[in-house]
């Protein structure tokens, strides 16, 4: 099976496979990130300053967390599935990196997480091309860097392990962070 997990392990291949794989996974991130970018630089109207991102950021981001927590029922444009299935058929390098790139994008891939949808919409919002352009090259640059993380492990079965536990704290420490960025980008400084 075309995973991850079994590009990080793939005999004789996987410190090539893994760059490959964050090379796609990066490239997927620019292409959705130069997207959001342009419709940010293209929209018609002055993007407010002060207050006004950050409470739209932080009704935001309580949505994300009622989704995430299955409280509310809202649909986000998704794949149901992780990558499409003729990927697997593609000779190593060629696969690592189509596979790279369609999760680097964010949009051709499955999520569980809520959070990438409303940075992605904060950035078309009250951002500008650099903004767009910066949060989809971050999430493709850390959606790829899991898998050479995995590889780097001394025991892969441990990181597995630390990673489900890690998934109970990861929305948190998120949603924690997100607002820290919102914070700062609506300029508001402690007195």
């Amino acid at each position: 099976m075309f995973n991850a997990a079994w590009m990080a392990q793939a005999p004789g291949r996987a410190p090539r496979s893994n760059f490959i794989f964050l090379t796609g996974a990066v490239l997927g991130g620019t292409t959705t990130g130069t997207i959001l970018g342009a419709i940010a630089a293209l929209s018609p109207w002055e993007a407010p300053a002060g207050f006004i991102p950050l409470l739209v950021g932080l009704l935001l981001l309580a949505l994300a967390v009622a989704r995430d927590s299955e409280s509310v029922t809202i649909r986000l444009p998704e794949n149901r599935r992780l990558v499409r299935q003729s990927v697997w058929g593609e000779p190593h390098d060629v696969g690592a990196l189509m596979f790279g790139y369609e999760l680097g994008t964010g949009f051709r891939t499955y999520m569980r997480a809520t959070l990438p949808y409303v940075v992605a919409g904060l950035a078309v919002a009250f951002g500008d091309f650099a903004a767009g352009l910066t949060a989809g090259i971050g999430f493709g640059l850390f959606r790829g860097l899991v898998t050479m993380d995995r590889y780097f492990a001394s025991v892969p079965t441990d990181w597995d392990r630390s990673l489900r536990r890690l998934r109970q704290d990861l929305p948190g420490l998120a949603s924690a962070l997100f607002l820290l960025w919102l914070i700062v980008h609506a300029g508001i400084r402690p007195s």
